[in-house]
């Protein structure tokens, strides 16, 4: 039951806030187009797996868990 409408509006603001407040951390905005309250056209994301598709994974846990996987802490190079 989600409106499209607020995801339009959150990646204006995301847009807005990057070039206000340039930071180390780069999130990638991506294209929707609303056609409706409840329909619209989100922009995929290459080379990007789903939720779903991680969850079936075998050793899949939670997603903080794979995250600390695959980009370690805060404290590690990586993170």
């Amino acid at each position: 039951n989600d409106d499209v409408r607020q995801e339009v509006f959150v990646m204006q603001l995301l847009r807005l806030l990057e070039r206000a407040f340039p930071a180390p951390l780069w999130l990638r905005p991506y294209a929707i187009l609303s056609t409706g309250p409840r329909s619209g056209l989100i922009e995929f994301s290459p080379n990007t797996q789903s939720l779903h598709a991680l969850k079936k994974l075998p050793r899949f846990g939670s997603l903080e868990e794979h995250f600390l996987d695959h980009y370690g802490d805060a404290s590690s190079p990586r993170g």
